[in-house]
């Protein structure tokens, strides 16, 4: 992070990088990602989505749930 003046920078360079990108990993709870999230992309984040991965709560305990998918041929 240091070689960027800001936040907004360092993400304008990883926009670059996900645009030539076939597949993205993305943080579905990012604010910056949430407009680079297409239907090519595997996603995480803090809430269960039914085809991805997230966290789920029972009580005091959490676990990771993903779906099963397909990566990669």
């Amino acid at each position: 992070m240091d070689r960027y003046g800001s936040i907004e920078e360092y993400a304008k360079a990883k926009y670059r990088i996900f645009n030539h990108a076939k597949n993205t990993i993305l943080n579905r709870d990012d604010d910056y990602l949430k407009s680079k999230i297409n239907e090519s992309s595997v996603t995480f984040g803090n809430h269960l989505d039914e085809k991805n991965y997230g966290i789920k709560k029972n009580g005091n305990q959490y676990s990771s749930q993903k779906a099963m998918l397909k990566l990669f041929p």
